[in-house]
């Protein structure tokens, strides 16, 4: 009969599960610049983005040359709106109030949280298009350099290593 009545009282608690912390629940995310940023929602998205343009670009100029444009493109993307701009580009919102000026994008992420599965998502893409991008120009010498020269701008900076050694992370793990 105890525990009876702990079950029947727990039924009608309102608690909300959630897949890791409540400071990383996009419900009760205070920073809105990253409240859409978060599970498979991102994920489908950004795929669909890549393999979208992947498309439209080997009607225009073939297949392994679509995939270097795209990897080159997105290098250049994301490397500035992750990993280079920082701020929120709405001023004035309810809880921001500057806090979030000094930091770019990647490390607002998940609270500056590193190895959250959207930042594993966000850390793998890069490398897989890599590979794809390599594979698809027969790993041409040439191509190869071009791709990883790519590459190396927008996987580096992910590294916690990297914030660390330039004083850039404001968090703690």
């Amino acid at each position: 009969a105890r525990f009876s009545s702990l079950g029947a009282r727990h039924k009608q608690t309102n608690m909300k599960r959630i897949a890791s912390s409540p400071e990383m629940d996009p419900a009760t995310e205070q920073n809105k610049n990253i409240q859409w940023a978060h599970g498979s929602p991102l994920m489908f998205f950004y795929l669909g983005v890549i393999f979208c343009c992947r498309f439209v670009l080997s009607f225009v100029v073939g297949i392994p040359a679509s995939w270097t444009v795209i990897n080159i493109s997105h290098t250049i993307v994301t490397g500035f709106f992750l990993h280079y701009l920082k701020g929120v580009p709405f001023t004035g919102l309810e809880f921001d109030q500057g806090r979030f000026d000094h930091l770019t994008l990647w490390e607002q992420f998940d609270n500056g949280a590193q190895y959250t599965i959207t930042k594993k998502f966000l850390t793998i893409v890069p490398i897989a298009l890599f590979l794809v991008t390599i594979y698809f120009n027969n790993f041409d010498g040439f191509s190869f350099a071009i791709n990883l020269l790519f590459l190396l701008p927008v996987l580096v900076p992910k590294f916690p290593f990297v914030q660390t050694m330039l004083g850039k992370s404001s968090h703690s793990d």
